[in-house]
């Protein structure tokens, strides 16, 4: 047989298995077609064997095969069925990590407070930059810092408003954070093994509770002109994250002082 390329050896390979559930196999066992082309050899019948002096002509044989009926399988499910689940996963094509949906959905939060979670790591939360996008023009800056530019990640992780109360929650965990770029990244790295059991529950809600309340006070500052201090807001996600644990019967705890001491280091 004369050297052929990958391409026809991948047609040589097609035709000498066959369909293994059909009726006919055909083996292509030399040819001297320059073009590299493997034809089909036509007026061919199960069991018959075929050949040709014309020297284009491939030499084929026709083989019959065991009688089957015909189905159709979905291989990359392991049921070889299709499935949502299996065709999602084809489709996909992550370069980063996959969708934090445990983290937001399996916190024992609120379901408001998850979907607005939800939202944020989407980045399709009404901010002054969305609403830039979609072609209004307003004037884009943070009503926290009333410094930087209003967006997503600024305003719930990198503003200096933001970045306190997060302070404010690694120092009572007893945790020393690196905060990244993106709130999907904060989400992906938010892990209950970084705490101590007892305090997982509260530790779970924290990016809840921290960008429900900052996204409280942005709202208040600028539909209501109502600011409150640094402080104020701090004592208010920590009160969030107590009343909703004490109230869900997650904690045993009785006042805010003994929830310092239970999730401390």
């Amino acid at each position: 047989m004369e050297e052929i390329s990958w391409c026809q050896k991948s047609r040589a390979l097609w035709l000498k298995e066959g369909d293994q559930l059909g009726m006919v196999s055909l083996r292509v066992l030399e040819t001297n077609d320059e073009s590299g082309g493997f034809g089909f050899y036509q007026g061919l019948q199960s069991g018959q064997k075929c050949s040709s002096s014309d020297e284009d002509l491939p030499f084929v044989v026709c083989e019959k095969v065991s009688r089957g009926s015909d189905d159709i399988l979905w291989v990359p499910s392991s049921h070889e069925r299709f499935g949502v689940r299996s065709m999602f996963l084809c489709l996909s094509n992550f370069v980063g990590p996959a969708f934090p949906w445990k983290t937001i959905w399996c916190s024992k939060a609120p379901l408001t407070v998850a979907f607005f979670v939800w939202i944020v790591v989407w980045k399709k939360i009404l901010m002054l930059d969305n609403l830039r996008k979609s072609g209004n023009t307003i004037v884009n800056w943070c009503c926290l810092c009333k410094r930087d530019e209003e967006s997503v990640d600024h305003i719930f992780m990198h503003c200096p408003t933001a970045y306190d109360c997060w302070n404010l929650i690694f120092d009572i965990f007893g945790i020393h954070w690196v905060m990244p770029q993106s709130s999907k990244g904060l989400i992906n790295a938010w892990r209950g093994c970084l705490v101590r059991s007892h305090a997982r529950d509260y530790w779970r809600i924290v990016p809840h509770f921290v960008w429900w309340c900052i996204w409280k006070e942005r709202n208040n500052r600028i539909f209501k002109g109502k600011e409150s201090p640094l402080a104020t807001l701090k004592l208010h996600i920590l009160r969030s994250i107590f009343c909703y644990v004490k109230g869900s019967a997650c904690s045993s705890t009785d006042n805010l002082v003994d929830l310092l001491d239970t999730v401390g280091p």
